[in-house]
């Protein structure tokens, strides 16, 4: 924790020293305050089918997240001592996937690579909440593609949220938005939690019943986003 807040200082003062100020934007309404533009928010249902579809995009990720490493070493039959290799495999696949996702939902359009990645999703999230003891061999190219696919929706689903709002708003919202990604992760968390239990053996139960939430969640997000319209242009 104490590196995360020194990084995160770092990053602050790159941010005031380095980035350039970005105002151009900018007119009178940019300056309405909060709660208006909270109203305006809702007021608009683009941007609330917007803030609908990351909500549920995020769902589709978070009941299955926080059960991954529990489940890897009681189910699946990991060391804690190989966990790390999810994360190092995983960290350097989501790097690798996430640039090629942003150029690819650029020359090919954001909903198409959107949707590739969500149904591309569905097959690792399936596996993994239902594995069974599983070699090591199997277990990591699974899980380096479970984080492929997560960076593969999520990159175009950002790009199309940030454009259902003019410029001179888009603060505002994605301040909203990632407010409504938080609210999601901790609902989607808390539900899992009461449906994923112990036997007297200790193993997880109703895991499995919890991927098949995190699918249902990932395709009804698959539906809004072809419900959203962009502010300007297309996606």
């Amino acid at each position: 924790f104490l590196f995360l807040g020194m990084l995160a200082l770092l990053v602050t003062l790159v941010i005031i020293f380095a980035i350039p100020s970005l105002t151009t934007h900018m007119n009178h309404e940019a300056r309405i305050k909060p709660l208006k533009q909270l109203h305006n928010i809702l007021q608009n249902k683009n941007q609330l089918r917007a803030l609908l579809f990351i909500f549920l995009l995020v769902c589709g990720q978070f009941t299955v997240i926080p059960f991954i490493s529990p489940s890897l070493v009681i189910n699946a039959g990991m060391t804690e001592a190989q966990l790390p290799l999810i994360y190092l495999i995983g960290g350097i696949a989501s790097i690798i996937a996430s640039p090629y996702a942003g150029r690819m939902s650029d020359i090919h359009g954001k909903r198409k690579v959107f949707t590739i990645g969500v149904l591309a999703s569905t097959l690792p999230i399936f596996v993994i909440t239902h594995f069974a003891p599983t070699p090591l061999y199997y277990i990591l190219p699974m899980m380096a593609f479970f984080f492929v696919c997560m960076s593969s929706r999520m990159v175009p689903a950002m790009a199309m949220l940030s454009a259902t709002v003019h410029s001179q708003k888009r603060g505002s919202f994605m301040s909203i938005t990632s407010a409504t990604q938080q609210l999601s992760a901790s609902f989607a968390s808390y539900i899992s939690g009461i449906i994923v239990v112990r036997d007297a053996s200790g193993y997880l139960l109703n895991y499995d019943i919890v991927g098949f939430i995190a699918i249902f969640s990932s395709l009804l997000a698959l539906v809004l986003a072809y419900k959203i319209q962009p502010a300007e242009g297309k996606f």
